[in-house]
């Protein structure tokens, strides 16, 4: 199942994507829902992305039985059918309470800086978070900010957490997932704030880490697509291209933690929660080995197998 959310009469709507049309969920319970004696559902369940997926076990049959309905009728002037090409994506979850990111995920990646790849055993999963004021959906844009020198892209596999999860199994862990999105970690690789006399030690880390804060730096969508429909996250084929030019073309086979082992080690330190984002690290081929960088007008494009293509231009 593909969940999206689109803006509709200046509200935000949560929606099923089915081919080329998309079936806003509160209109078809509305008309529906006696019809078909569906039980009470709040409202909200419909518009609020993080309610939706905190429920989503207690309403998911409700959402199979209006599909069902919905494309039987199939009335293409019916409120709660759009086509895809007129519905206006948003953001899947637009504020997450928490975006956590893996860096150095991918053996290519890291020899693309030069840098010494250290057997798994010997290091755990590097995480840093972003703040919500990163979240852009499709279209974008990705905004420049006025002191930006070296933006770059990294386009990296989202997972999207279901239940709460909290000291979990890698053997468990894959069952706290609700679905999969796309996700690209914008990055400013060389961030300079003003001028310092000197640099401490810990200085260049921490210009790297707020280089990955700044507004518009994680565009996320086109939609959720359900762990159902993904099965095994470790064999799906990740792209990114800037203006139509191919850039990273990888599997996430290559990850060196996989899914199911950064969120059991991430629910070791942190309380993971419904719509909580986990961004699982980029593969080679970013702009800053080759001196490449974002510039104004870009087009971006993104796509993993089976979820779907994110667009954002770059302003």
């Amino acid at each position: 199942m593909k969940i999206a959310l689109i803006k509709k009469d200046k509200r935000s709507s949560i929606c099923v994507v089915r081919n080329s049309r998309v079936i806003v969920l509160q209109p078809a319970y509305d008309k529906f829902r006696k019809q078909l004696k569906l039980p009470l559902i709040s409202s909200e369940h419909f518009s609020n992305p993080l309610l939706f997926i905190q429920n989503f076990g207690r309403i998911k049959k409700v959402v199979s039985a209006l599909l069902l309905k919905s494309e039987s009728v199939n009335n293409k002037k019916a409120t709660y059918m759009l086509s895809l090409s007129r519905a206006k994506l948003m953001a899947p979850v637009p504020k997450p309470r928490a975006i956590y990111c893996l860096a150095r995920n991918y053996y290519e990646h890291i020899l693309e800086f030069n840098e010494r790849v250290v057997e798994q055993d010997k290091m755990v999963p590097p995480i840093f978070t972003k703040p919500q004021t990163c979240v852009t959906g499709p279209g974008g844009p990705v905004i420049l900010p006025i002191n930006g020198r070296q933006i770059d892209w990294e386009a990296e596999l989202a997972v999207v957490v279901g239940k709460r999860a909290k000291y979990v199994s890698v053997e468990r862990a894959l069952t706290h997932v609700f679905g999969y999105t796309c996700m690209l970690d914008i990055s400013e690789r060389e961030l300079k704030i003003w001028d310092r006399t000197e640099d401490r030690g810990r200085d260049k880390f921490f210009d790297w880490l707020n280089g990955k804060w700044m507004d518009t730096f994680a565009p996320q969508g086109p939609w959720i697509v359900t762990k159902n429909e993904i099965g095994d996250p470790q064999s799906l084929n990740i792209k990114l291209s800037v203006n139509g030019v191919e850039k990273q073309n990888a599997s996430t086979e290559q990850m060196i933690f996989p899914v199911a082992q950064i969120i059991s080690y991430l629910s070791q330190i942190v309380t993971l929660m419904p719509g909580d984002i986990i961004s699982t690290g980029t593969p080679s081929g970013v702009g800053a080995p080759q001196g490449i960088f974002l510039k104004h007008g870009d087009l971006i494009e993104m796509n993993i197998e089976k979820i779907g293509c994110l667009k954002v231009k770059v302003r």
